[in-house]
Order: structure tokens, then C-alpha cells, then sequence
């Protein structure tokens, strides 16, 4: 049998898997610094860069500034800027 029916959503709660009808859904546990802009580049780019360590992280933001508009860099600072208001 295929996944075809099968969803995952993020979740800042416990993951769990539920069953709706055909539809087999998957709550995943996330931390909820990777929540905020789920679906933008923004949010995409803002996830990879903590993939890298600070030194690759700094390389890597000088390419993508140079491929983002502006409003993609106002969103992806203003992601930056919620973390390190969050003390993490």
C-alpha cells in the first residue's frame, strides 16, 4: 500500500500519528525555533543556516542575500531576530 494518504504537520508538541478515515497523519515534534514561516524561502533558508556552524553560516548568507529580494531579507533578519530574542 502506497503513502499517498500519509501527511506530516510540525508540531511544538509530542508527535504522534493519527488515522482519519484513508488519511494516515503524523504530528512531528519540532523545537519552536523552526516553526515560525513554514511554507516561505524565508523560513527554508532560516532552518538550513542552523544546519551550518557559525563560520559556513556566514558564507552561506553572503550567496543567499545576493539571491533574495528585500522582502525575503527583511523576513529571514526578522526570524534572526525573534531567536535571539529568545535567549537560544
Amino acid at each position: 500500500m502506497g503513502r499517498s494518504g500519509r501527511q506530516i504537520y510540525w508540531t511544538s508538541g509530542p508527535s504522534r500519528h493519527l488515522k482519519l478515515g484513508a488519511q494516515s497523519v503524523e504530528l512531528k515534534y519540532v523545537p519552536s525555533w523552526q516553526l515560525p514561516a513554514p511554507n516561505s524561502r524565508a523560513g527554508h533558508t532560516f532552518r538550513a543556516l542552523a544546519c551550518f556552524g557559525k563560520f559556513e553560516a556566514a558564507q552561506a548568507l553572503t550567496r543567499i542575500k545576493a539571491m533574495s529580494n528585500e522582502e525575503e531579507q527583511r523576513e529571514l533578519l526578522s526570524l534572526c531576530a525573534d531567536l535571539d530574542g529568545q535567549g537560544t
